[in-house]
């Protein structure tokens, strides 16, 4: 053989050997190879016991069809269903308690620049949700920071709230307003307290509860300030 091919031939397993190398370093150092298998086995495992609704490989199976799970268990595709429309029920009905209790708290009654920013924001996201709640019952923390960024943008433009038409009286005139958004959140703070976070699907709606807690209790001192 020539040597010249010999040589290329040691080469090529040469570069061969340290790649494989590095891959498996690459993988046993973040564990991402077992990762990788558990996906795999989760994913067989899912293709053999699944239901006769999310199995692909039990259909070729004779009588598979006919029974509506294989193997010990439920399904898992199912348990995740069932869990998603039980989040999706849940998430509604708090959405129902809370949204005719902030809608109808009018923020520049708070004389207090980042408190009344935040109310507002709150006001907006929990709008923004009900219209979009399809979309949104799932989704990830990242999508809420970005909506927080968004409203925090356009916040930045109205920095000169304090110098320019905040013109809140501290009168008497507004002591009922207040002592009504006092209840109002008195309100909205049994409601959060009461909630699941586990009967929560995705991050997105977690952080929103977690601000409006927030949010709540912000208020709730100022409020317990001013009227004293």
């Amino acid at each position: 053989m020539n040597p010249i091919v010999i040589y290329c031939l040691l080469l090529f397993l040469v570069y061969l050997g340290i790649v494989c190398l590095l891959v498996y370093y690459f993988f046993r150092s973040r564990e991402t190879w077992n990762i990788f298998l558990a996906e795999i086995y989760q994913d067989l495992e899912s293709l053999i016991s699944g239901c006769s609704i999310h199995n692909t490989l039990g259909l070729f199976i004779p009588g598979f069809i006919y029974s509506s799970s294989s193997g010990s268990g439920d399904c898992r595709d199912c348990i995740k269903e069932k869990h998603a429309q039980q989040s999706n029920l849940y998430n509604v009905q708090i959405l129902g308690n809370i949204y005719p209790l902030i809608k109808n708290i009018d923020a520049n009654m708070l004389d207090d620049i980042q408190l009344s920013s935040k109310c507002k924001m709150i006001q907006l996201i929990l709008e923004y949700i009900i219209r979009n709640y399809q979309e949104l019952s799932d989704a990830d923390y990242s999508l809420y920071t970005r909506l927080q960024a968004a409203y925090l943008a356009d916040a930045s433009s109205l920095s000169n709230l304090e110098n320019v038409s905040r013109n809140v009286s501290k009168g008497i005139e507004i002591i009922p307003i207040l002592e009504e958004y006092s209840r109002v959140f008195d309100k909205l703070d049994t409601i959060c307290q009461g909630i699941n976070i586990e009967m929560i699907n995705g991050t997105f709606m977690i952080a929103f509860y977690q601000d409006l807690k927030t949010i709540i209790t912000a208020a709730k001192k100022y409020l317990l300030e001013f009227n004293n």
